[in-house]
Order: structure tokens, then sequence, then C-alpha cells
């Protein structure tokens, strides 16, 4: 195995750190610190300075996953007088852009909502079947970066991963 093949699992690896560590934060602080979102996208970059990435359909991804999220959050704005969608997630949905390119980051961006939405019906019926009351919508929010790291494995998994393990020289019979 070669120096390269080491370096791209190990972006792979930093990059799936990245979205653990921001999912658990982000779940129990309703924060997604900077750091994960910088290690997010220096992990693409590695894989970038190995020949396995394209920077004009990175940028792309990233303008626009973060234009989608900025944009719901200027719309939740407006609806509700506050953001529904924070920084963080902004920032996430950018470095993951840069993973993704621009289509497969629509794809994440839908999927996570979908699973965001399902999450939290799940939760207010499991509350309301436990005693507790139904919350009215806008009166609880949900963290954001868990469902995106969850649909952005799987698109992944599912639309990049014969790419990667392609160039990283990987036999797919192998796994």
């Amino acid at each position: 195995m070669g120096i390269e093949v080491l370096v791209g699992w190990v972006c792979v690896g930093l990059g799936l750190l990245s979205l653990l560590v921001a999912s658990l934060c982000d779940v129990r602080w309703r924060r997604v610190p900077n750091a994960t979102v910088v290690v997010l996208g220096g992990a693409w970059l590695g894989l970038a300075a190995l020949g396995m990435g394209d920077v004009l359909v990175a940028l792309a991804g990233m303008a626009t996953g973060a234009g989608i999220l900025l944009s719901a959050a200027w719309a939740s704005g407006r609806i509700w007088g506050r953001a529904g969608v924070g920084g963080g997630d902004v920032k996430l949905s950018a470095a993951l852009g840069m993973w993704m390119g621009p289509v497969r980051i629509l794809v994440v961006i839908g999927c996570a909502c979908m699973l965001g939405l399902l999450g939290h019906a799940l939760h207010l019926a499991f509350e309301v079947a436990h005693g507790g009351r139904a919350v009215r919508a806008g009166e609880m929010g949900m963290p954001m970066a868990p469902w995106l790291s969850v649909a952005a494995v799987l698109v992944y998994g599912i639309c990049g991963a014969n790419v990667l393990f392609s160039l990283l020289k990987v036999p797919l019979t192998a796994l």
C-alpha cells in the first residue's frame, strides 16, 4: 500500500470523525464547533492534494450547500422571527459541499431534511404517548448536524464510494 492510499484513508477517517464530533456537539449544546468544519474541509483538501478532487466542483458545492441553508435561515427568520437554521449548520453544509459537489449536496440536504422531520415526528409522538404535551410548530428546535452527517455518509457511500475506492486502488471485491 502506497503513501497516497494511506493519506487518502486518513483524510476519509478525519472527515468521518469531524462529522461525528459535529453531530454530538450539536445534539448536546446546539453548536457546531468551527474546528469540526475546518477539519472536514481540510480532509477534503488532503484528498484534493492527492488528485482526488476537483476544486471548481468543490467551490460550486460549497456555494450550493451554504446558499440553500442560508436561504432557509432567511426564510424562517421572515416567517417565525428567528432563524431556523444556525450558522454552524450553514458552515457544515458548505464543507460537505466540498465533498459532494453541487448536485449531491442538494440530495444530502433533501435527505437530511426528510430524516430530521421523521426523527422529530417520532420524538414528538413518543413524548405525547408518554404523558407529554404536544409542542406547537416553532416552539422546539432540533439539531441539524446529525441529520446532515447521516445523509452525507449515505449519499457518499452510495454515490462516491466506487470512485473513492478506485482512486485509492482498493478493489470493491475486497470489501
